[in-house]
């Protein structure tokens, strides 16, 4: 995701926020639910201080709040997505083709 939102940004894309917001929030939830289940798998050893993986913990939480909290960074990109999608014509509605 990374070297695409790059690569996009090199060959000058003018709309690459959804992406990077999309990648954004994939990775500090993958990395807090990874380092939630070595929490689980290692039991009460995970939150010692020796194993570091409470200090982990700690350090990922702040990812899901900075640069945009990943549910502002949701409504953004289906704010996004529902904007785009109209101007494609999908905005057919809810009740079937127009």
């Amino acid at each position: 995701m990374a070297y695409m939102i790059s690569a996009n940004m090199d060959q000058g894309a003018a709309d690459f926020q959804t992406e990077a917001a999309i990648s954004k929030i994939f990775g500090s939830e993958a990395a807090w639910t990874v380092t939630d289940e070595c929490i689980q798998i290692m039991g009460g050893m995970g939150f010692m201080k020796d194993a570091g993986v409470e200090r982990v913990m700690r350090d990922l939480r702040i990812f899901r709040i900075f640069e945009g909290t990943n549910d502002i960074l949701r409504l953004f990109v289906a704010l996004n997505g529902f904007q785009v999608g109209g101007a494609w014509g999908w905005g057919g509605g809810l009740g079937g083709a127009t």
